[in-house]
């Protein structure tokens, strides 16, 4: 990374909105942290992320003096976990040579992104869930949970990426957008992309990725694109009948990989396991015994301000942070074949379990380990970003628990160059005002 501090104004302004704000938790992981599973979902208010509050770019003020860029503040988390902002990720290309960071003396030109209304394409594209077994809701029953007040957010996702002495090209910039759930609807209202880019949709498993695609960029340039979404979250009021809901006896193809073990997700430890089929050894409804992996949890492990270690961890040092603690509810939940799954949201994350109802048909039921107990569940409508926590991404050979942004590029090699410097990203994602 170059050392801002030796820069002009407009690049220690921009080193700093990368340090406080860079994807807050959704940044590109290094090989190391994708083995460790330590992707984290994003957090924040980014109102005044790439431009001031509202949707419409502002036009620039001739010879006005730039003010301080004032960093937005994060959101509280509802689950009480603290998650640590990410560094601006450093792409990596396939010249194998290593960067060099001396500071150059030119501040980066800015190429100014084009404003496109959405499609419709693109609308239909988010309003299509079919790899999610809970999309298309079952029908309203007194065994399913049914939706109750609605709340509307902005969303806004978005890449800025900032070459330096050495131009690139074949960069491919993925970021993963928010989709429908039967609690929630998205649409597009505003979208900035970079000024001769591609733009495409892909998707990995139930997760939808806006993927960006710039042929060349030339050097000590900067550019950025967004995209902002209306959200609509409703309540989840739990079912008033729950005597029927039952453990499904079929490994289904839709409940398969909530079942199995995922990264920093497993119940591979006898005593783990132990734990877990003792509390299903009593004469309870199935409602009630996962309700009990639930108190279980909440009553004998501790919270703390930790990086997550994962469940294995969390259950033997009997505490972890507030993913740890839900990662471990799914580890239960799972060893005794309860489908369950994480759930990453705008206010930290919750977890989900699958029953069957008296007509074999299946419903998820939330359920927030961290804060108050809700079981079955949410007061508080929440924005989704991704249900799962088993994803295996075309670009990577490590498996994730949670899709964070990525780029790739490719550097220009010189034959007046005596360095190569590959481009810095951050990729953000936060509520827009």
């Amino acid at each position: 990374m170059i050392n801002s501090c030796q820069q002009p104004t407009v690049l220690c302004n921009m080193a700093k909105l990368f340090f406080l704000i860079a994807w807050i938790g959704m940044a590109n992981l290094s090989p190391a942290a994708a083995q460790s599973g330590t992707n984290n979902p994003p957090s924040g208010d980014l109102s005044d992320f790439f431009n001031p509050p509202g949707i419409t770019k502002k036009k620039p003020t001739p010879k006005t003096a730039t003010p301080a860029t004032t960093a937005p503040k994060a959101a509280p988390a509802a689950t009480g976990s603290a998650t640590k902002p990410a560094p601006a990720v450093t792409a990596t290309g396939s010249d194998s040579k290593t960067a060099d960071t001396k500071p150059t003396s030119t501040p980066p030109a800015t190429t100014p992104p084009v404003t496109n209304p959405p499609t419709d394409a693109t609308k239909k594209v988010l309003g299509s869930n079919s790899k999610s077994p809970s999309t298309p809701a079952p029908p309203a029953s007194d065994t399913s949970v049914s939706y109750g007040a609605e709340t509307l957010t902005k969303w806004r996702v978005g890449v800025v990426m900032k070459t330096g002495v050495t131009p690139v090209k074949n960069a491919v910039l993925r970021i993963p957008v928010p989709t429908d759930w039967p609690e929630q609807k998205v649409e597009i209202i505003s979208q900035e992309l970079p000024e001769g880019s591609k733009m495409t949709w892909e998707e990995v498993g139930n997760v939808k990725m806006l993927q960006l695609e710039l042929k060349q960029f030339p050097a000590n340039q900067k550019t950025t694109g967004q995209m902002t979404f209306q959200v609509s979250t409703k309540q989840i009021i739990a079912p008033k009948d729950t005597s029927s809901l039952h453990i499904p006896e079929k490994r289904t193809k839709e409940i398969r990989d909530y079942l199995a073990a995922s990264p920093g997700i497993s119940s591979r430890d006898s005593k783990l396991r132990k734990i877990a089929k003792s509390l299903f050894e009593v004469e309870q409804s199935d409602w009630v015994k996962i309700g009990a992996l639930l108190d279980w949890v909440r009553d004998n492990v501790e919270e703390r301000t930790v990086e997550f270690s994962g469940a294995v961890n969390t259950f033997r040092n009997k505490f972890g942070s507030s993913e740890d603690r839900t990662a471990l509810f799914v580890a239960l939940c799972r060893a005794n074949k309860v489908p369950a799954r994480m759930v990453y949201c705008n206010q930290g994350h919750y977890a989900e379990f699958y029953l069957l109802d008296d007509k074999e048909v299946g419903h998820w039921f939330p359920c927030r380990v961290s804060g108050f107990r809700e079981f079955g569940h949410l007061d508080e409508p929440t924005l989704i970003i991704q249900k799962g926590d088993n994803y295996r991404v075309p670009w990577q050979r490590e498996r994730l628990r949670f899709i964070p942004g990525t780029g790739e590029t490719q550097v220009l090699k010189s034959a007046k160059a005596t360095t190569i410097e590959r481009p810095a990203m951050a990729f953000v994602s936060g509520v827009a005002k």
